[in-house]
């Protein structure tokens, strides 16, 4: 329990789980596809030589990290006070905004995409193992390839 709410009701479940990651694969997978396109085309944008502890921390820590605060937290938030409606905008905006450390307006369209993407995503199953399996996956193919 977190602040006495149970964590199946932020989204830490197994049930449906592998429904939920079938569900999200083709948007992941698509979205690597065009990903590694951009850096067939385009090449490297941002320097990509990182040690191999920094993919672990972004599976492990980073990309957990985020899809607990963007998606299962801010949902449960919002659902309490009433605006679950506003909750894609809200989420997907505020998880761009982060990546604008980047300042890159490629970076902050593709995250504010792929933040609609998971935040209906998380809507629609509830369940965010499924959205940690799809960020961590896309993520270290966007680093990978240097997109980010």
């Amino acid at each position: 329990m977190i602040n006495k709410i149970k964590l199946e009701e932020l989204g830490f479940t197994h049930k449906n789980l592998l429904f939920a990651i079938k569900n999200v694969l083709p948007a992941t997978i698509g979205l690597a596809i065009l990903i590694l396109l951009h850096y067939l085309l385009k090449g490297t944008r941002i320097d990509n030589s990182l040690h191999w502890y920094f993919y672990l921390f972004l599976i492990f820590v980073s990309a957990p990290t985020q899809e607990f605060l963007y998606r299962s937290y801010l949902f449960h938030l919002l659902s309490r006070v009433g605006f679950s409606q506003y909750f894609l905008v809200i989420s997907a905006i505020l998880y761009s905004f982060v990546h604008a450390i980047y300042w890159d307006l490629l970076t902050l369209l593709f995250t504010l995409s792929i933040g609609f993407i998971w935040g209906y995503h998380y809507q629609h199953f509830k369940n965010i193992y499924s959205v940690i399996f799809s960020h961590s996956l896309l993520g270290v193919v966007a680093i990978a390839t240097g997109l980010l």
